[in-house]
């Protein structure tokens, strides 16, 4: 009997060992899951104590984007490219001219300006352009691509002859007798480049020298009223001749140069 009581007092001191084990895991177990304590860092860089729980919670994911159509999401409407206005249609060479003939000069200019974009190269584009700005009263303009004209073909004694016109009127002179001249030895029978020559000269103060292109203008073409007048008015501011009569100082002097009384006469009457 003694040895059964011994064996039962045994087997209750283990059961109590092994439930005050069991409390203490529940113990610790708790103490563990409880929130044990370790730093964070936030986003400025500090650090703060969060406990397991807090550190161990799911990152909020962004948020996806509503859509704002049912095939255009929020994210491409705000960026949706806009249609491209229509592109004007080319100047052609004929409605650029009719604007200029019919004395649509500034309408001229627009147009021929568009048509020089497309060909850049083509110097009667560019002498087009300067013609019809010269004529809508755009100097600056006409002398830019009268200019242009030139470079791009050296021989365009027109383009050469009217650049000399423009630069006379924005009082540059002498760059418009070294044009002028360059249009008479490309073409000595061109009446223009020899009136512009003599009118160059005599915006220089050389009226002497401006008697000779101004002679052979007259000469070239009797039928021109204005150059007569333009030689006398050259022959008088020279000294040459007597007289206030412009025309007969002129018709004099073609007489005594070329003995061509006749022609000198015919001019005079159709002047009259």
């Amino acid at each position: 009997m003694e040895s059964r009581g011994i064996e039962r007092n045994r087997s209750e001191t283990v059961l109590r060992w092994i439930a005050a084990g069991l409390a203490l895991a529940v113990l610790l177990l708790a103490a563990a899951c409880g929130g044990e304590n370790r730093p964070a860092e936030r986003a400025d860089g500090s650090t703060e104590v969060i406990g397991m729980a807090a550190a161990q919670a799911p990152t909020a994911r962004p948020a996806i984007p509503v859509e704002t159509g049912p095939m255009a999401p929020a994210t491409y409407a705000a960026t949706s490219v806009l249609p491209l206005e229509p592109e004007e249609p080319p100047v052609t060479w004929g409605e650029a001219e009719a604007a200029f003939l019919e004395g649509r000069y500034g309408e001229a200019v627009d147009l021929f300006g568009r048509y020089v974009e497309r060909r850049p190269t083509d110097p009667r584009g560019h002498y087009m352009l300067g013609l019809s700005a010269w004529k809508g009263g755009y100097l600056d303009l006409a002398e830019a691509h009268l200019m242009e004209s030139v470079l791009i073909d050296p021989d365009h004694v027109r383009g050469r002859v009217n650049l000399a016109r423009v630069l006379i009127e924005l009082g540059q002179s002498a760059a418009a007798e070294g044009h002028a001249r360059i249009a008479e030895e490309l073409d000595p029978a061109d009446v223009p480049a020899k009136r512009t020559l003599a009118r160059a000269l005599a915006e220089n103060g050389d009226h002497e020298e401006a008697v000779g292109p101004l002679a052979l203008a007259v000469r070239l073409d009797t039928t021109n009223a204005t150059f007569l007048n333009n030689l006398g008015s050259a022959l008088a501011n020279a000294g040459i001749g007597d007289g206030v009569d412009t025309d007969a100082i002129a018709q004099a002097y073609l007489e005594e140069l070329w003995g061509c009384p006749g022609e000198a006469a015919d001019t005079v009457a159709r002047r009259r």
